[in-house]
């Protein structure tokens, strides 16, 4: 009896971790956040489909994950690749007290070997002035 009861307690103690998890990951509406914006500018050490982040090398702030990029049919309907590792990338952000980083918009820069050739820059935006996710459809649905 009491060996069932604690698999009940584990399953549930799951779901709900996982509920936090991916709430947290796909960062709604932005609320319980001060929204200081900031941007990270560096080098991509980690994209993580999983947690919808990205994780850069700042100079200043040092390795830092930014949460809230969205998932990858976004990026490929805005006809932009997720950044890779070792990508230069700089993104605007908003701190959030519960996630810490969350992504505004990215701007991913390939760098050619060559010095005399300037860099690639794409950018996709992420979130609107509302800070709501962009392939939620934002304001302009009333969807979140």
């Amino acid at each position: 009896m009491l060996k069932n009861g604690i698999g009940k307690l584990v399953v549930f103690v799951a779901v709900l971790m996982t509920f936090l998890a991916a709430e947290a990951a796909w960062a709604g509406k932005g609320d319980n956040c001060n929204k200081t914006l900031v941007t990270i500018a560096g080098i991509v050490t980690d994209v993580s489909r999983d947690t919808c982040s990205i994780t850069v090398d700042d100079a200043t702030l040092g390795l830092v994950t930014v949460y809230g990029i969205g998932p990858a049919s976004y990026w490929l309907e805005q006809g932009v690749d997720l950044p890779s590792i070792d990508e230069k990338v700089s993104i605007d952000a908003y701190i959030c007290e519960t996630l810490k980083y969350v992504a505004i918009e990215v701007e991913i820069c390939t760098v050619p070997s060559d010095p005399t050739v300037e860099p690639v820059c794409e950018s996709i935006t992420l979130r609107d002035e509302d800070y709501l996710p962009a392939w939620r459809g934002g304001a302009q649905t009333g969807q979140e």
